[in-house]
């Protein structure tokens, strides 16, 4: 999962479609990604898009739930 964060916040932001298939792939692994109550988006935190990618997460979770 860490692969995916790394690609994610490294460049795929940059690009639409690389970024929507990650983002599917996150939400659709979120529950894993906090098994062991660390926040995985922790090495991020200075990430300037941190909070955009972060909102679009959970917009697209809630999208999902619907």
């Amino acid at each position: 999962m860490s692969n995916v964060l790394s690609i994610l916040f490294g460049y795929a932001y940059r690009f639409e479609d690389l970024k929507k298939e990650l983002l599917k792939y996150v939400i659709k692994n979120l529950a894993e990604m906090y098994e062991d109550d660390k926040d995985p988006f922790e090495d991020y935190k200075d990430h300037p898009e941190r909070h955009n990618i972060l909102a679009e997460i959970l917009k697209l979770k809630c999208k999902a739930t619907d």
